[in-house]
């Protein structure tokens, strides 16, 4: 019966570190929402800002950047799109995307030492679904000794012992308030 408990309690103890990491997780998810909502917050604000025929020329020179990238718009035109929340995102990821297709990029990498990305972003993929799979592995595993440790437990023994404590608890009580009152 004790390793069962010690087994039970293990189980629980597991159980518990999960549930922690889960809420560890949905915190770090709630994070990142805040930091969205606070980009959106502040693109607007910014926009909002603008007078409108500088919002005019930003609507614009987002829409030919989106298209042609950066050959389609001017150098002011850029510094604009750079300085708004709103599009300093469309700008980085074309701007990345454009040096990852380009020949001198990948020269400037070996030049300086820098890992392919692609190769690293491949790493990071295999690691995060070799994460999850051991993460689904342990909850199962969990789950599963949960399962067996309720299923060891003797219910009938474990709750007359609790009534025979508590009876004789009842009784000492009743004795020591009766050696109280002849006293």
């Amino acid at each position: 019966m004790a390793r069962s408990k010690a087994d039970q309690v293990a189980a629980m103890q597991k159980a518990h570190d999960i549930s922690k990491a889960m809420t560890g997780l949905m915190k770090t998810q709630l994070s990142i929402l805040n930091e969205q909502i606070a980009k959106s917050r502040a693109s607007a604000q910014h926009f909002g800002g603008l007078d409108s025929t500088t919002q005019d020329a930003l609507v614009q020179a987002a829409r030919r950047y989106k298209e042609g990238g950066r050959e389609n718009v001017t150098d002011a035109e850029l510094s604009l799109l750079q300085s708004s929340p709103a599009t300093q995102g469309l700008v980085a990821k074309r701007s990345d995307e454009d040096a990852q297709a380009n020949p001198m990029y990948k020269e400037l990498e070996r030049l300086t030492g820098m890992r392919d990305r692609q190769d690293t972003e491949a790493e990071a993929k295999k690691l995060t679904a070799e994460i999850n799979m051991k993460v689904q592995w342990d909850e199962q595993k969990l789950a599963d000794n949960l399962s067996a440790a309720f299923k060891r437990m003797d219910f009938e023994t474990l709750f007359t012992r609790l009534i025979e404590v508590k009876v004789r608890e009842i009784k000492a009580g009743a004795e020591r308030k009766r050696s109280g009152e002849t006293n």
